[in-house]
């Protein structure tokens, strides 16, 4: 094989591998995946006035936890 030949082959794998890579970014991600009943409570804090709101109705635990499991991000680069 000539060596032009080995060294396009070498730089086709490496762009190949590097656009997997950066492909990777865009699948959305899992904020968190837990159960609600292994929830005892949630606090949520308010920075701008100093609050402190604790939930610990099993329907609202539930709601909120839900909402944060099906919840995603992806990491897009700009």
């Amino acid at each position: 094989m000539k060596k032009s030949k080995k060294v396009f082959l070498l730089i086709l794998a490496a762009v190949i591998l590097f656009g997997g890579l950066y492909a990777t970014t865009y699948i959305p991600k899992k904020i968190i995946a837990i159960d609600p009943s292994e929830v005892s409570k949630i606090e949520i804090f308010d920075g701008n006035r100093g609050d402190l709101i604790t939930v610990t109705e099993p329907e609202e635990k539930e709601h909120i936890v839900s909402n944060l499991n099906n919840s995603t991000f992806a990491l897009r680069k700009m």
